[in-house]
């Protein structure tokens, strides 16, 4: 049996990953969100980062709701339907600043509420 990990959740990506750290390396985890604590386990192991899978929720998050879609998780298409809506906007504005700042090397003067 593989090693599990337990880890809080730091912030997700724009596809709904949580992101975490393990020993100081990036690990993307699937159905979770933020300040959430869950038992994990490593899947996919990259030079840069890992990927891992849910095993057990310790600490749900109070944003986290019940997808309205039958599919969520299935096809892909809405990564972020286990979250509130006026948090989803919220995590998509971070992600904006986030790529801006990292991609495009580029930090607002003045952030406007979502």
């Amino acid at each position: 049996m593989q090693q599990t990990h337990r880890v809080t959740i730091d912030k997700i990506d724009i596809n709904g990953q949580g992101i975490c750290r393990i020993n100081g390396k990036t690990v993307f985890v699937n159905d979770v969100l933020p300040h959430e604590v869950a038992d994990i386990q490593i899947t996919k192991q990259k030079s840069n980062f890992d990927k891992a899978k849910l095993i057990n929720l310790i600490t749900s998050s109070d944003k986290r709701v019940s997808p309205k879609c039958k599919y969520f998780g299935i096809c892909g298409g809405c990564s972020l339907q286990h979250i509130d809506f006026t948090t989803q906007v919220i995590y998509k504005q971070q992600v904006l600043i986030d790529n801006l700042k990292h991609i495009g090397n580029v930090t607002a003067n003045q952030i406007l509420p979502p």
